[in-house]
């Protein structure tokens, strides 16, 4: 093991936890790309990648496993070969599927889920399969300038549903690229939290807001699945 891959945060985080451990993520756009590099730099053990979308050319602002040349093809093959090149040492795999397919099912062998969906109706499917494996899922969400991140472990913590109430598909957004490397990162750094056992946004909900600027991280009702106003 080539341990000076990791020298310069090996002493922040419990290493052999964390090459021994393997997550999922789900979604390789702007926030999945930035999650699967960081989680690969950092020295996740295994990784699945999960996407169904090709790569085109206005995903290229925010997607930074993606350049020029990678139009047209697969994400999760361009992924590959991306994050291939980076290291050796982190098993990929990657999946081309469809969440919402009644046949698609999680990895058996993973701690969590990371959601960098774009779309709600997959968010929900994903959230209830971790819910029926019993393990956590990093959520993270990005639009215009406005970004949030939460952890969720039912019972623990109310799901995305009770947190954010009826929600409904947008088509696309307008989002700015730092905002999108901003809440991927905390993504990455809250599934590594979760993955060492000390979730920092279980049951709490961060918002980033570039506009003003602001960051804040706000205590969610668990009885009542909503911010607390006290946090507010």
């Amino acid at each position: 093991m080539r341990m000076s891959l990791w020298l310069r945060h090996e002493k922040l985080v419990e290493m052999k936890v964390l090459r021994s451990s393997a997550l999922f993520v789900a979604g390789l756009g702007g926030l999945g790309s930035t999650v699967s590099e960081l989680l690969v730099r950092l020295g996740i053990g295994k990784l699945y990648i999960a996407d169904n979308g090709l790569v085109d050319e206005p995903d290229l602002n925010r997607q930074i496993l993606y350049s020029k040349g990678d139009i047209g093809k697969r994400k999760v093959d361009a992924a590959m070969e991306r994050l291939s090149r980076l290291t050796s040492e982190t098993s990929l795999q990657g999946i081309f599927a469809d969440i919402n397919d009644e046949r698609f099912s999680l990895p058996e062998d993973i701690l969590g889920v990371v959601d960098c969906l774009d779309n709600w109706r997959t968010r929900f499917r994903l959230e209830a399969l971790a819910r029926e494996r019993g393990i956590f899922l990093v959520h993270g969400g990005v639009k215009e300038m406005y970004g949030q991140v939460t952890t969720i472990l039912p019972p623990e913590t109310p799901s995305l549903k009770e947190i954010l109430g009826e929600v409904k598909e947008e088509g696309t957004l307008q989002v700015f690229p730092p905002l999108v490397t901003a809440i991927a990162s905390l993504q990455a750094w809250e599934a590594t939290n979760a993955i060492l056992g000390r979730p920092r946004l279980l049951g709490k909900l961060l918002i980033l807001d570039l506009w003003a600027p602001s960051l804040e991280v706000v205590q969610l009702n668990r009885r009542k699945a909503e911010i607390d106003p006290s946090e507010l």
